[in-house]
């Protein structure tokens, strides 16, 4: 698993893009970067009613590692609603969570931009512990696995029940693919099937 937290920026559209040292929420890193005045003490609250009213976006760029993997992102505490993005196309969509999600198919080789979008969140009550949390709050990684994934899966029934289904694994390897046809009444078949996947 590779963690990613050098190279982030983030940006409404309107404040310059700042750049931060790792992932962290909207209105802290606005802070470090001397964009607000230390919005916890006093009336400065007021004066950060703004942030949760304006899109972020949280830009990286990063060259996908060499190998023939599976790969995934894995977001921690995404504070907020919004949707990722790698090269201009939408992954996923969130909501305050905890996310994985597959890019195998969408990285490029070398260069690949990733976009952490997360929409406007109204505030309800004056004051600072009335700010919403707003932001990439936690770490992100890309996970990468030599495990097998069945994409699609087909069952057709008649005279004789047929099974296919479309594997994506690393190229050039060999596994086993264990398969039992169930019923109502019980186990019908069960079969072990060596695969080997061309290096195409």
């Amino acid at each position: 698993m590779i963690r990613l937290s050098e190279g982030w920026s983030l940006t409404d559209g309107i404040v310059q893009p700042t750049a931060l040292a790792k992932p962290q929420g909207v209105v802290r890193a606005l802070t470090e970067a001397g964009v607000l005045a230390e919005p916890e003490r006093g009336l400065h609250s007021l004066s950060c009613e703004w942030v949760s009213a304006r899109r972020w976006t949280y830009g990286l760029t990063f060259f996908r590692p060499e190998g023939d993997l599976m790969r995934a992102f894995y977001l921690e505490n995404l504070c907020g609603e919004g949707c990722v993005r790698l090269n201009g196309k939408k992954l996923a969509d969130f909501c305050d969570q905890n996310l994985w999600v597959e890019c195998t198919d969408e990285l490029l080789e070398g260069e690949n931009r990733l976009e952490v979008v997360f929409e406007a969140r109204l505030r309800t009550l004056p004051g600072w512990d009335a700010l919403p949390e707003i932001g990439l709050c936690g770490d992100v990684y890309l996970h990468e696995s030599e495990d097998a994934r069945i994409e699609a899966l087909e069952v057709l029934s008649g005279e004789a029940a047929r099974v296919t289904c479309r594997i994506a694994r690393r190229r050039g390897q060999e596994f086993t693919l264990r398969a039992r046809l169930r019923t109502d009444g019980g186990l019908l078949a069960e079969r072990e099937i060596p695969v080997r996947l061309s290096e195409r």
